[in-house]
């Protein structure tokens, strides 16, 4: 073993972010700590013959531990080597959400264990994760064989705008689709076939879609239910309070 180690430019001065000041290794020792470690145990082994461990290195949930490709961390405006940033802060820089493209496979640092929403960016699942519709779901949603459904966090603050919109268009065709049952129910009231049954499961397919409406207006600022009058007066007529959460005063465009 040699006397001196010189880590500078192969590990971080601090694992602190350099935009929050989150610490992205928990118990991670910094460049200083792991010579300053070094140095001891070179020390111990020339007094006692045997070398004491430099550190000891963990890795778990609460890591954000990574190395994303050059292209990504010059969009951001970082240097080589200039410091860890958490992936909410590198995310806020880029304007946009990472993705598993954006992290080198064969790097070591992607192969660690991480928080839930690195995990979910560098390996693709979670809350981004896809996987092929099963019979049940597409003969619930009317999708095609061989389709592929991709399950979404709304909650996300950097949701793809394209996500969003593509939850508001398939919200508002339920709410078409039960608008004009509701409209033929109606219409046809008095006729057998028009009976408890099918008013049973209409009132079960509109209480799915209340939480959807109420995800619109909440997270997006979009207010779905007045577009629709059937579905609309139903709602006031059985469940004022319901559609109290619904509707707004004033329309958000």
């Amino acid at each position: 073993m040699t006397d001196q180690l010189d880590l500078t430019g192969v590990t971080p001065e601090s694992w602190l972010c350099v935009d929050c000041g989150i610490n992205t290794a928990p118990g991670y020792p910094t460049r200083v700590e792991l010579e300053r470690s070094y140095k001891t145990s070179v020390a111990m082994k020339k007094l006692s013959g045997e070398a004491p461990p430099i550190a000891t290195l963990t890795f778990n949930d609460r890591c954000e531990v990574y190395t994303v490709r050059d292209s990504v961390w010059k969009a951001a405006e970082l240097e080589p080597m200039s410091g860890c940033i958490c992936i909410g802060c590198l995310e806020k820089r880029l304007g946009r959400r990472l993705n598993p493209k954006d992290f080198p496979r064969r790097h070591p640092f992607n192969s660690m264990p991480g928080t839930e929403r690195l995990i979910e960016r560098r390996d693709g699942v979670g809350s981004m994760s896809k996987h092929k519709a099963t019979a049940a779901e597409r003969r619930r949603f009317g999708l095609p064989k061989d389709c592929t459904i991709e399950h979404v966090d709304l909650h996300d603050p950097n949701l793809a705008p394209e996500h969003r919109d593509n939850f508001i268009t398939g919200v508002r065709s339920e709410a078409a689709r039960l608008d004009e049952i509701i409209a033929a129910l109606h219409r046809h009231r008095d006729e057998p076939k028009y009976g408890v049954d099918n008013i049973a499961g209409l009132a079960e397919q509109v209480r799915n879609l209340c939480g959807h409406l109420l995800a619109c207006k909440e997270l997006f600022g979009v207010v779905i239910i007045d577009d629709y009058p059937h579905l609309r007066r139903l709602l006031q007529t059985f469940s004022r309070s319901n559609y109290a959460r619904l509707a707004a005063t004033e329309r958000a465009q």
